[in-house]
């Protein structure tokens, strides 16, 4: 029951970061607003949140792999787009046609 409730947290915790950091970025660099930026900073506010529910009671052994899983997750995923895309997004020009 301990591991699953971990393994919950950290998908729970994996959503916030991730999307928090998405609805920042949207909402600044895609301009879609405040309340973008604003729900994006309270969902990475969630994830510090989350970390801490951890059965664990050693907080950073718990909290540093938590975040380099996470780190490793967003960078396989920016891995695996197609280079064209990744290019784009370098030179600022993704989805303008």
């Amino acid at each position: 029951m301990e591991t699953a409730r971990s393994i919950a947290l950290f998908v729970l915790a994996a959503i916030a970061k991730i999307g928090g950091a998405y609805l920042v970025w949207q909402g600044v660099r895609r301009d879609r607003g405040l309340l973008a930026i604003a729900v994006g900073i309270a969902a990475l506010g969630a994830n510090g949140f989350v970390a801490t529910l951890q059965p664990d009671k050693h907080f950073g052994r718990v909290l540093l792999p938590t975040e380099e899983y996470l780190s490793l997750i967003t960078r396989s995923w920016c891995g695996a787009m197609p280079q064209r895309l990744q290019a784009s997004w370098r030179t600022g020009s993704a989805g303008s046609g």
